[in-house]
């Protein structure tokens, strides 16, 4: 597991399906692509592939907190049900 690219979504969404039966959202698109561009910008000192500089304004930033927020809070509230679930399965 050490060696898995945890950022790389679309490889690891079946792993949490499989294992925790947590359902990412179907639009990951926005969100792969943010992750592209920060490997962009830690890797190759925020240049494409063919030597672009990226242009991120205060608004795409902003857009992607809102992103990502949704996205925790959809994982999120699989984990709240299933712990709720187990619990009074236990309980």
């Amino acid at each position: 597991m050490a060696k898995i690219s945890w950022h790389n979504l679309e490889r690891v969404k079946p792993m949490y399906k499989n294992t925790l039966v947590i359902e990412f959202p179907t639009e990951l698109k926005k969100l792969c692509n943010a992750i592209r561009v920060r490997h962009d910008i830690v890797h190759r000192n925020g240049k494409t592939k063919d030597g672009k500089e990226y242009e991120i304004l205060q608004s795409d930033v902003k857009e992607l907190i809102s992103i990502v927020e949704d996205f925790v809070c959809k994982i999120d509230g699989q984990l709240s049900s299933l712990k709720s679930n187990e619990s009074s399965r236990l309980g």
